[in-house]
Order: structure tokens, then C-alpha cells, then sequence
């Protein structure tokens, strides 16, 4: 039959009944429960760009077979306020497509009665509309209706890598870092600890601009889902990323009765079944003092980096400062941050340091 594409799919039978559902994060799922009586299994690509999913949509509205009912477009303003678009496509062979410009993914539903070549294409065809990398992006989770997406957003990094300052033990880390991170199919678990201010930041944003692996932020709230199959999910569309988790003390202290299952999570990423297919280098941050930490973290062959964070020397601070035309007398040791923010006005409101 001929190809036909919906002047008005807000009215379509379709659109009317999945909107009884008030859940548009699983429209897609329902449009092919709807459709085809059977639960589908879901296929899911992130980072996909909105220029490469529209002239590839096109072309599969053109080469294959689907009723005007089944093509649904929506403007996500006219849902709830938020800019962008929701795509949904059911074609006759048994396979549902649904992409959010909002969190730039596109699923493929499709069960066992589905054309399975088609779902063998689809799926290699997809995985080509990711966006062209950009060198210096960050991944952030976000949460909405009970489905988990990653957002990437561009981050700037440091005009000049000031981490040379901080030693040759860091220098030597950074190095050793950043090629195991660029080996492909390394994986592993980096320990940065100290006070804040003393250059964690500048340190993980060095690595971060200098590897070509995507980088994820994990905050401590995910803790506890960091082996959900939800997370899993998302995290196997993008295999050999960075993850970042800023104040993991609850994912990395010694088991007790409130965290045990964040820490055994870390446990199966880094050393476990998901680290053999995952291929995650996993960097966090904290506070506290290392005998606080869990063991099983420190094992060799888990743990492929530690380094405590100190103040700079006398003497290296003023190495520092010169090279950043601080004119300031330093008689004792200092962060980077006090180094970096001399001369400059605060103020005069306290406020809890952030790793620098």
C-alpha cells in the first residue's frame, strides 16, 4: 500500500488512547501493545542527533508500511511546558519507534513476531545516529516518570593544565590515566581524595578533555542504582565511558546495615559480570579518611589509581602564584583554590568548599 503520513495525529485513535495513559515516557511501549497485543522488548540509543534521526526517519517512512493513525508527532511544549518534540512510528512489520529530542534517545520496540531482519538493521542503523563527539562533553542523569536518561551537555575545560604544579606523583597519574582510559577495553576504579580546593576538579577535568571516552556524572543519590537494571540500561548504550561520582563516601565506606548495597553495586561495576561488557573506568572523590574505605575497593587489579590531594609546598606556591602574576607573600602552604582565587573579592558569606 501506499506510504501515508498524518496531517493531524493528535486526533488519530491512536494518540486518543495513549493519552488516557498520562504517562508519555512508555507512549511508545503502549502504542505497540496497542497495536500488536504482545509485550515488546525495548532497544534504546542515546546521543542521537536530531539532524541524522530526521533523514533517517524519513527514509524509513518512505521505504516502509504504516497507517496514518500510527505516526504520531507531538510538540513537547503542549504537554508540559518543555521545548522540543516526541516521534512515535509504528510500521506494519512489527516494530515501533519512538525519539524525545528533549533527552535525544530513540527506542525500538518490537516482540517475537517481528520482522527480525529488520530488527537486526534497525538496531546497527541506529546506533549511526549518534551525534558526532564532541571532545569536551558531560553526561548527567535525570530521572522523569520512572525512566532514566543521560543529558549531555558541552563543558569549557581550563585554559591551561595547572595540575603540573601539583607534583610528579600527579603528573605521573594523569599520564597513566588518561592512556589506560584511551586503551579500548580497559577498565577500573581511580581513588581521588583531600581536602577541598587542593585540585580534584582541575585534576578530573584535565583527564576528562585529554581522552576520547564519554564522561557520566553520578551523584550520590544514584548510589544505590548503580547495578539497577534501569542504569544498566543506559549504561550499555554508551560502553567504555568515565563515570564520575564527586563525594562517594556512601559508595565507598566499609559495608554497614545503610550502604551496603551501594558499595556491592561499585563491587559488580568495577570487578563483576557488568565490568566484563560495561568496560567502565569509574573515578570518585571523597573525604574521608582511606581507612574508612571498604577493602574489597583497594584490591589490586580493581583499583587502578589512589592520590591524596595536599596542599602545595611553600615553594611551589610560589611557583604557582608567579606563574599566574599573584603578587601575594606565602609563608605557608596552600590549596590551589587559595592560590588561584588570591586578589580576587569574596564574599564575605561562609559557605562549604567545593573540590576545586
Amino acid at each position: 500500500m501506499k506510504h501515508h503520513k498524518s496531517s493531524n495525529p493528535s486526533q488519530s485513535v491512536a494518540a486518543d488512547k495513549i493519552d488516557a495513559l498520562q504517562h508519555f515516557s512508555t507512549f511508545g511501549q503502549s502504542l505497540h501493545i496497542l497495536r500488536r497485543n504482545q509485550f515488546p522488548s525495548k532497544y534504546m540509543v542515546g546521543d542521537v542527533g536530531m539532524g541524522k534521526w530526521k533523514d533517517w526517519i524519513a527514509k524509513v517512512e518512505q521505504q516502509y508500511q504504516w497507517l496514518p493513525e500510527n505516526r504520531i508527532l507531538w510538540m513537547k511544549d503542549n504537554l508540559r511546558g518543555v521545548d522540543g518534540e516526541l516521534h512515535f512510528l509504528h510500521l506494519e512489520d512489527g516494530i515501533t519507534l519512538r525519539f524525545d529530542s528533549e533527552y535525544e534517545d530513540v527506542q525500538m520496540f518490537y516482540d517475537h513476531n517481528s520482522n527480525a531482519k529488520m530488527v537486526s538493521r534497525f538496531k546497527s542503523e541506529l546506533k549511526g545516529l549518534r551525534k558526532d563527539q564532541t571532545k569536551f562533553e558531560i553526561g548527567f542523569l535525570q530521572s522523569e516518570l520512572g525512566s532514566i536518561h543521560i543529558k549531555f551537555r558541552e563543558f569549557t575545560p581550563y585554559e591551561e593544565d595547572l595540575t603540573t604544579f601539583l607534583g610528579s606523583e600527579v603528573e605521573q597519574l594523569r599520564e597513566a590515566m588518561i592512556s589506560s582510559i584511551n586503551n579500548e577495553g580497559d577498565s577500573g576504579l581511580y581513588l581521588l581524595h583531600g581536602q577541598p580546593g587542593t585540585g580534584k576538579t582541575s585534576f578530573i577535568k584535565t583527564i576528562l578533555s585529554q581522552v576520547k571516552n564519554k564522561a557520566i556524572y553520578i551523584t550520590p543519590g544514584y548510589a544505590d542504582q548503580l547495578a539497577s537494571p534501569d542504569l544498566i540500561g543506559v549504561l550499555m548504550d554508551h560502553p567504555g565511558s568515565v563515570l564520575l561520582i564527586e563525594d562517594a563516601e556512601t559508595v565507598l565506606m566499609k559495608r554497614q546495615a545503610d550502604n551496603s548495597n551501594a558499595v556491592s553495586n561499585l563491587l559488580n561495576l568495577t570487578d563483576g559480570f557488568p565490568a566484563d561488557f560495561l568496560k567502565l573506568n569509574i573515578i570518585c572523590t571523597f573525604n574521608t579518611k582511606l581507612d574508612d574505605i571498604d577493602s574489597a575497593l583497594l584490591r589490586e587489579g580493581r583499583l587502578k589509581g589512589i592520590h591524596e590531594f595536599t596542599k602545595l609546598s611553600i615553594p611551589k606556591a610560589n611557583e604557582l602564584a608567579k606563574h599566574l602574576g599573584k603578587e601575594i607573600e606565602i609563608t605557608k602552604p596552600m590549596t590551589l583554590a587559595e592560590i588561584c582565587d588570591a586578589g580576587s573579592l569574596q564574599p564575605e558569606l561562609a559557605v562549604n568548599g567545593i573540590g576545586f
